[in-house]
């Protein structure tokens, strides 16, 4: 468990703000206008297991050059009280405090636990063609690193990124969902139960995705389609996920209340983009519709429709242009998609070429 309080001192009064991430994962950013040695008392504590990186921004309302990223600081499991880190690029100059105490890792506890509950239970599964020794290895290695949530060679990209978000948020419930799954064939979501068609629990493995992955990934997409079944060999419109699909996933598996679709296949663009790092940073979700060019695939003769959903990740960064130049601007940002965090970093007409809008969750 860390606790920390930022001291800061002699600098011009400025909008700041602090970006937090637990075992790798984002957390949280909290915001703060600062005066001249003003001290920021936040007042926070964290529980994680290996890691807490704390990012630090001067943070730029209205016309400028962006945001300016003053540092960042690794915490690890080295006890102690009243620690220090300092910030000091773009010449200003931070000090964080803070303190590491030993805690009892609740949740990591819980999701074990059911872990192994599951691996102890002797009720048979429904899906003959799944192993469920390799399955509860794969639940295990995706609970350790949730980048092991990867659709492989199947187009899953959309129940892909429902089931990352899944995992790195409600890790135990990912667990129970699981379980479900492979004893029941079914899982219970806010209003619905998903359940998995026999042609679907009798089918091999796909080629190229992990049981794990396969099972909850293939579930989610063939019940909510409601016209086609799915099966290792389906051809793979059967896969296909509309936005219409993320919202109803965002809603009924991850809980968000406040569901948006906002479409960009006019424009608007940056708008939406922008209006994706604000939900991501008050603790929200963010999928982008894009044609799969914009992640490293090879760009199409015309793009007119989306094609791949990929999981907003941070980390945006706009330039805008010169008003007078046609597509002089620049935007970059992270993102989840088959299985890694990558870097889209394209120039303005780019990405208004291949981003076709955003569903959002808030609670």
């Amino acid at each position: 468990m860390v606790n920390s309080r930022p001291a800061i001192p002699d600098i011009s009064p400025v909008p700041g703000s602090k970006t937090v991430y637990i075992d790798g994962v984002f957390r949280e950013k909290i915001y703060k206008n600062l005066k001249k040695k003003q001290t920021w008392n936040i007042d926070k504590e964290y529980t994680f297991s290996q890691s807490v990186q704390i990012k630090l921004w001067d943070e730029d309302f209205g016309w400028g050059d962006g945001d300016d990223f003053l540092g960042e600081t690794l915490i690890n499991t080295s006890l102690g009280e009243n620690k220090t880190a300092k910030f000091t690029l773009d010449d200003c100059d931070y000090t964080l405090t803070y303190s590491v105490r030993e805690t009892t890792l609740v949740l990591e506890n819980e999701f074990n636990q059911l872990l192994n509950e599951f691996e102890k239970s002797s009720a048979p599964g429904v899906w003959p063609n799944i192993d469920k020794t390799q399955l509860i290895d794969d639940i295990r290695a995706i609970l350790a690193n949730p980048l092991r949530v990867n659709q492989g060679r199947a187009p899953l990209c959309g129940p892909a990124a429902i089931v990352y978000e899944l995992v790195r948020r409600e890790p135990s419930r990912f667990v129970r969902i699981c379980r479900s799954l492979y004893e029941t064939g079914s899982f219970q979501t806010r209003s619905k139960t998903y359940s998995a068609s026999s042609k679907l629990r009798n089918s091999k493995v796909r080629s190229g995705i992990t049981p794990c992955n396969w099972m909850i990934m293939t579930t989610i997409v063939e019940y909510t389609n409601l016209i086609l079944n799915i099966e290792a060999d389906s051809w793979d419109i059967a896969y296909g996920s509309l936005e219409l699909f993320l919202k109803e996933w965002t809603y009924e598996i991850l809980l968000f209340d406040r569901v948006e679709w906002t479409s960009t296949y006019a424009f608007g663009e940056f708008d939406a983009i922008r209006k994706a790092k604000r939900v991501y940073d008050n603790g929200g979700v963010a999928f982008l519709l894009i044609h799969s060019a914009l992640v490293g695939n090879s760009p199409p003769l015309v793009s007119l429709v989306g094609n791949h959903w990929v999981v907003y990740a941070g980390n945006l960064e706009i330039d805008e242009g010169k008003w007078y130049i046609w597509d002089s601007g620049h935007v970059k940002f992270d993102c989840y998609t088959w299985g890694t965090i990558r870097t889209v970093d394209v120039d303005e007409g780019t990405f208004e070429d291949y981003f076709f809008g955003v569903v959002t969750g808030e609670r």
